[in-house]
This record gives C-alpha cells, structure tokens and sequence, in this order.
C-alpha cells in the first residue's frame, strides 16, 4: 500500500483508511470496549434529577439503560432524547430505550464485532 501511495495510485486519506481497516482486524473487544462495571448508566430505578448531571457531565451520546442491575442492560438511550425531560412534564425514560444491543466476549475479534454493527449497538460483556 505504501508502495501504491509512493507512486500517487492512493492519496495520503486513502491510505490512512485502509492501514486502519487492517489494523483493526487484529483488534479485541478488550480493545475498544468498556467494562460492564465501568460504564457510565441510566439506571431506571433513580429518579431523572440523579442521572442527568453525569449524562450532561460525561457527555457520551448514548448511554446503557439498567434497572438496578448492571448485567442486566435494557437497552441504549440517545442523550439528545432526554431534552424531551425539561419541556414534557409526562416525561417517560422507558419509551426512549431502544431495545436492540449485542454482547461480545473480550476476547472477540473486532471484525466480528463490527460485521454485527448495522444490527445491533455493541456492549463487551
């Protein structure tokens, strides 16, 4: 590939890409992911007033949705979703949950990983 790139057949973005698509087929999920025990939560069993400071604070886009049990995720909510809680005074956290997620083992190799991602948000286990 560099040789390709010496002779102008891949520009220099070109080039970047692909050295880092070879680099992640030799990637775990150990990796890229978070353990369980230090991700940042929704737990369903506080009350919004508790969460929102961390969801504002640690400013991830998404965030795991548990009710009390940390092994046991529900689902993933988008962070922009929960702007809904200053102007609905119904404000309901569950019907923003999407459902769809999918655990790997640590050990996984990231191409599995991301052959799943156009189904599924992926959470390591």
């Amino acid at each position: 590939m560099q040789d390709a790139h010496d002779r102008n057949l891949l520009d220099a973005d070109a080039l970047s890409m692909m050295e880092g698509v070879l680099q992640v087929s030799e990637l775990r999920a150990l990796d890229l992911m978070v353990p369980r025990s230090q991700m940042d939560v929704i737990d369903l069993t506080e009350p919004p007033k508790s969460w929102l400071p961390q969801v504002v604070e640690t400013a991830h886009s998404r965030f795991p949705v548990i009710e009390g049990n940390r092994d046991q995720v529900l689902g993933v909510l988008l962070a922009k979703e929960l702007l809904r809680y200053y102007h609905d005074e119904n404000f309901d956290v569950r019907t923003m949950v999407r459902p769809r997620f999918l655990f790997r083992r640590p050990s996984a190799q990231c191409a599995c990983c991301v052959s799943s991602v156009p189904t599924a948000t992926i959470w390591r286990s």
